[in-house]
């Protein structure tokens, strides 16, 4: 297998794969594409810098297995080893930015000021390499120091220090990208959505970066001789491992992180299929449920409404009077419920707003006050959590239908059982609001329907299925996912995420 033609295939295999089954468009995947069809333009920058050096002609072969008319090929191409230098340092500095940026976009806190000023910094010194590692740079900052300010073998010295501090930096920034990625993804993994995705992320970029480490990270570097005496420029050669079997693997290496991304691109693009098949399998029973349930709702108010008046007409005793009144009341709790339901066929047209969901979530908790007395709440985020656009009134009653659930749910256990946690993150694309209560949780059976309208675990005289199926129907409006996880004796988890406004602006 030639090395060059496979290294070209990764990178269309990359490039095809994300365009077919990466929909979503997570920023993540651009900028882990990035970092990948950089790090190959690397390579092919370092391939056609060693074609030039006369050191490597003889035994080039045994490293890239590349055959002579190709080699040939490259080293007469009709461009310059200044040119060929700068595309080897521009590449190479990009392949660090594009993963830092990767690495950055799973931070929770992608609204943060330190953020945003950690990014800053690395854009600036890398662009700041760039130009002191430029081949015509180096020459006049050789002509500026000697022999006034030091002799050769000075800035020869002062090169070499340069040279490992830049390269020091460069190094840790790779590794604390990595490990940022770790640790970023470990809190995102109980996401569905994310996790098969993340994962096939995380260990590709690590798989990409390891090489990189070994084959560029003592680039970019001071790859010139100049003699002001003789004005002569003299190139350096690269250095290479004296096991050529390293390089001949490096394809294949490449290659196989490639197919793991794919793999895992197709696993998220299963995963979509499914979940958007649930939706439409839920949707399909909402609206075969709305048709009837409109009609009969409709019927049976205005029956309680005769009903009540009829009861308020009627001359009773009154040792009879309270069973009176209580039929009464009976009739407008009754109607009230079937009003509620009623509302719930046919949700009104949002009114979008930039809204902060966690001074939502906190006011919504304050009214709920009351009821929350013998309850621990508390409220977490990670990180700055960006406004959303959201119905605040619909989507405070989304999340009101679960905490309602929730408290049911726990109201038999003692006290310090009873607790109610709200988690906020910032997740790529979207704003991540996690509900979690420690009841005694929803049977596996029942996992599946519980967003199905009138399904209930409850008797059907408290409870008639209908209040998270309302927020079901919300949070789809809003162009969100919701998803439900439990275990019995543990508690109930529901996550919602939705699009985070930031990146959906311009």
């Amino acid at each position: 297998m030639r090395c060059i033609m496979l290294y070209f295939f990764t990178v269309f295999i990359i490039f095809i794969m994300f365009l077919i089954f990466q929909r979503d468009q997570h920023a993540s995947a651009k900028y882990l594409l990035g970092t990948v069809l950089l790090y190959a333009l690397a390579i092919l920058s370092m391939i056609f810098y060693l074609s030039r050096d006369i050191r490597y002609y003889n035994i080039i072969e045994n490293y890239f297995l590349m055959p002579k008319s190709i080699w040939q090929t490259f080293m007469f191409f009709p461009v310059s080893k200044d040119t060929i230098i700068r595309c080897m340092n521009l590449f190479s500095l990009l392949t660090i930015l594009f993963g830092c940026l990767f690495s950055m976009n799973y931070m929770n806190t992608a609204a943060s000021p330190c953020v945003k000023k950690l990014r800053k910094a690395v854009v600036h010194f890398l662009i700041l390499e760039y130009f002191i590692y430029d081949p015509f740079l180096q020459k006049m900052i050789y002509l500026f120091f000697y022999p006034y300010l030091m002799n050769s073998q000075q800035f020869s010295l002062f090169l070499q220090i340069t040279h490992f501090f830049t390269a020091a930096l460069n190094d840790f920034i790779v590794v604390a990208s990595t490990l940022n990625l770790f640790r970023a993804n470990r809190q995102i993994y109980a996401f569905p959505h994310f996790k098969s995705f993340a994962y096939g992320e995380t260990i590709s970029y690590t798989l990409i970066m390891i090489s990189y480490l070994a084959l560029f990270g003592h680039l970019p570097n001071y790859m010139i001789r100049f003699s002001i005496v003789s004005g002569y420029t003299t190139y350096k050669s690269l250095p290479l491992y004296e096991h050529a079997r390293l390089y001949t693997l490096i394809p294949y290496y490449l290659f196989f992180a490639s197919v793991l991304m794919c793999v895992c691109s197709i696993a998220l693009a299963k995963l979509n299929r499914k979940m958007n098949q649930a939706d439409f399998t839920i949707s399909g029973q909402i609206d075969a449920v709305n048709t009837s349930s409109k009609a009969f709702c409709h019927y049976m108010k205005n029956e309680l409404l005769a009903i009540e008046a009829e009861a308020q007409l009627l001359d009773v005793p009154e040792e009879n009077q309270e069973d009176l009144n209580h039929l009464i009341e009976r009739c407008q709790n009754l109607y009230g419920r079937i009003d509620k339901l009623h509302r719930s066929t046919k949700l009104a047209q949002l009114t979008m707003e930039q809204t902060d969901l966690e001074k939502l979530i906190a006011k919504m908790l304050e009214r709920m006050s009351p009821e929350l007395k013998e309850y621990k709440v508390s409220v977490k985020s990670s990180g700055s959590i960006p406004k959303a656009l959201v119905d605040p009134n619909h989507f405070e009653q989304a999340v009101h239908n679960i905490v309602i659930n929730a408290l049911d749910a726990m109201a038999p256990l003692p006290p310090e059982r009873k607790n109610l946690n709200f988690t906020f993150r910032s997740i790529d694309n979207w704003i991540a609001l996690s509900v979690t209560d420690t009841g005694p949780g929803i049977p596996e059976k029942n996992l599946p329907h519980i967003f199905e309208p009138f399904f209930s675990s409850q008797p059907i005289a408290a409870h008639w299925g209908i209040g998270m199926t309302m927020t079901y129907q919300i949070i789809k409006a809003h162009n969100g996912k919701i998803t439900v996880e439990s275990k019995e004796g543990k508690g109930t988890t529901f996550r919602i995420l939705l699009p985070n406004l930031k990146k959906m602006l311009p």
